[in-house]
């Protein structure tokens, strides 16, 4: 008996045009912008800016995103050179950063080139009347006040050293006139006290007797927001900073106003454990029934080669999307195979349709991520191979009995990453078999094993390849075995100790893989803002 026939192809068709026609839709945006911000009241000023950006038809790009490139990239984000590269992953023309200081109701915001990273833009705001108030102030000017190095941004200008640029001569002239602000202000404190509350927003810039050089070679982005009056902290002490946001002050006043400064990503891989992964694609299978010592009847070995066949799996970290604790690493895993369209062909020339279908679900636990990774998982199965009448045949004339195997399955795999993109996947599993079902046609009904027992077990192996954020490509090799004992008596009606039923099958999947809530991704703790006031 051989296998011969079609399978529902037009299944891997539809998978894979629907994912191609969304990572083609998710790649064409244009003028996308970065966004960063902290403060535990920050939510109002982030709004305000995103809602400027999208009223001058930019696209944002949210913090975890940027996190998540960074973190692949084994790259940090607090140096020009890093910025530039998690912005080159994401097509980033510009990142904004921004902090929202607690109790003061100030807002401070960086604008940096997202082709060279430097710095093209900063403002600091203030308000009275809480954080709406705020927020209202920075929509009424952040776009004439940021927009230059917005614009200045996408030709890579910014603070730096040597001849400048257009874009960072705007971006100079910008700080310029943030200065003079400021000494107008000065002048005009007192009448500014006796003005009506809903009149006193003010937008506050850096001291004016510090001016921000951007012709000066050599010096770094940090020390020219020190020269400009928006830091106050050593590029030292920065570097000493712990692995939250590092933050820059203003020398104006009592109150310190805090400018965003991102920290420093880890480039560790438990920086971005995964959440959510789906993956669907075609697979090719091959099974082999043989008997051991005579059968007496005329029970017949069963071979198939490379018949199509779809398939898919998934793992589901619930809490990863909020933390990088040990709750996320503790999940749901499941996988199944399936064909309808096979046709079996027996010596006779008499054609049946075949089925076959292997699921399983259960629970599953990672080891704290790393280069190496330990994951191990208990579940449920049921992997069924079954022949159908057909149009001029009867089943009954197939001598090959039908498989339905219910099993408890416990399963280890290791998963190395040689790099941010590219993993290896080894596993194996034990399949207790629970049921082997004794209907009609079925292994332990009357006409063929009654008192069989079995035992199964199965080796996987992967490569998967992460080509975009939240895209993998995968390829992969399984084994499955099942070794059954037939106790067969004397009153048994075939005389068989034993025989081996073994699957295999190559397989490719094209995998979205969403990572989780990373460790650099947490919020300062309320120790970091009293330190910073």
């Amino acid at each position: 008996m051989r296998f011969m026939g079609d399978s529902g192809k037009w299944g891997c068709v539809v998978v894979f045009t629907l994912v191609g026609c969304w990572s083609t839709t998710a790649l064409a945006a244009k003028g996308r912008v970065g966004v960063r911000f902290s403060g535990s009241q920050a939510g109002p000023a982030r709004d305000a800016i995103v809602q400027v950006l999208a009223q001058h038809n930019f696209s944002v790009v949210k913090d975890q995103q940027i996190e998540a490139a960074a973190s692949k990239l084994h790259r940090g984000l607090d140096s020009a050179a890093d910025l530039a590269a998690v912005a080159a992953k994401l097509k980033l023309t510009a990142l904004v950063a921004g902090e929202v200081k607690e109790g003061v109701n100030k807002a401070g915001v960086v604008v940096r080139s997202g082709s060279s990273g430097k710095v093209t833009a900063k403002a600091l705001w203030s308000a009275e009347g809480g954080p709406k108030k705020l927020a209202d102030a920075i929509k009424a000017s952040a776009w004439a006040r940021l927009g230059p190095g917005l614009r200045a941004g996408a030709g890579g200008g910014g603070a730096s050293g040597g001849a400048g640029s257009h874009q960072s001569d705007a971006a100079e002239k910008l700080v310029a006139a943030a200065e003079q602000d400021d000494e107008d202000s000065d002048g005009a404190g007192e009448a500014e006290k006796s003005a009506p509350a809903s009149r006193r927003v003010v937008a506050e810039e850096p001291p004016a007797e510090k001016p921000a050089p951007a012709k000066h070679s050599g010096k770094s982005d940090a020390d020219l927001e020190e020269e400009a009056g928006i830091s106050s902290s050593s590029d030292h002490s920065e570097r000493e900073t712990p692995p939250a946001r590092h933050t820059a002050r203003a020398a104006d006043g009592d109150e310190a106003v805090v400018v965003a400064r991102p920290g420093r990503a880890r480039s560790s891989a438990q920086n971005s454990k995964l959440a959510l992964e789906l993956g669907a694609g075609p697979r090719l299978l091959w099974r082999d029934l043989h008997y051991s010592g005579a059968t007496g009847s005329a029970l017949v070995p069963f071979s198939m080669a490379g018949a199509p066949t779809l398939g898919a799996s998934g793992a589901w970290y619930p809490a990863a999307h909020a933390t990088s604790g040990p709750a996320g690493n503790i999940g749901l895993a499941g996988n199944i195979e399936y064909a309808s369209g096979i046709t079996s062909k027996a010596a006779d020339g008499s054609t049946f349709p075949t089925a076959t279908t292997d699921f399983f679900g259960g629970l599953r636990v990672r080891l704290p991520d790393g280069p190496v990774q330990l994951v191990l998982t208990g579940g449920y199965g049921r992997h069924a191979f079954v022949f159908h009448n057909g149009a001029q045949t009867s089943r009954a004339n197939i001598n090959v009995p039908d498989m339905d195997n219910r099993y408890l399955r416990g399963a280890a795999d290791v998963r190395l990453s040689f790099t941010s993109d590219l993993s290896l996947t080894l596993g194996a599993g034990y399949r207790k078999v629970i049921d082997v079902g004794g209907a009609r046609f079925q292994l332990k009904s009357a006409q063929y094993f009654p008192n069989a027992s079995v035992w199964g077990m199965d080796a996987t192996v992967m490569v998967g390849y992460r080509f975009l954020s939240v895209m993998e490509a995968q390829v992969g090799y399984d084994l499955r075995r099942y070794s059954y004992t037939t106790h067969a008596g004397a009153g048994d009606p075939i005389a068989l100790p034993s025989f081996v039923d073994g699957y295999s099958a190559f397989w490719l999947n094209l995998a979205v893989a969403i990572d989780g809530a990373g460790s650099h991704s947490k919020k300062r703790s309320h120790a970091d803002d009293d330190d910073e006031g």
